[in-house]
């Protein structure tokens, strides 16, 4: 990457793509699908679809930077022809989008991992058959709170 990006409160510069459906921040990728991101995993993990794919040789990876986000393309993926991306944008915000979401594994985890162990948020984790359906999106962004206080 060529610019820093906002993920969980971290300014991070290099990342990790994974055949397996995720990118992960200057850990060490661990292609074992796990059952929760809430409970395990690489540490600043962005799981769009991660499961125990095999690519076949149709399967391609692409990823671009461009002047406000960074895109991971997975096309044509696995036996299944699988299309998504996962877009991370300057300002923290996250974005997921599925063209087709037909999948034929009965398991996969779709979600974030911060920098600690038990900080992670699933989307779904488990059958991906009733939660992806085609053209399908997941928009996770971040705000402040801003507390005020009288005298």
């Amino acid at each position: 990457m060529n610019s820093l990006y906002l993920f969980n409160e971290e300014y991070l510069d290099k990342v990790t793509i994974s055949s397996k459906g995720y990118i992960t921040f200057g850990g060490t990728p661990d292609d074992t699908n796990i059952r929760s991101l809430t409970y395990g995993g690489p540490l600043r993990t962005i799981a769009p679809l991660w499961s125990n794919h095999i690519p076949d040789e149709d399967s391609r990876v692409y990823y671009l930077e461009s002047a406000d986000k960074f895109i991971v393309q997975y096309s044509n993926y696995t036996q299944d022809d699988l299309n998504f991306q996962l877009i991370l944008f300057k300002d923290g915000s996250i974005l997921f989008q599925y063209l087709n979401g037909g999948f034929s594994s009965n398991f996969a985890s779709i979600g974030l991992k911060g920098p600690n162990y038990y900080d992670g948020i699933s989307v779904n984790t488990g059958s991906i058959r009733s939660i992806v359906p085609d053209e399908y999106a997941v928009h996770f962004t971040t705000s402040k709170a801003i507390s005020y206080f009288s005298p």
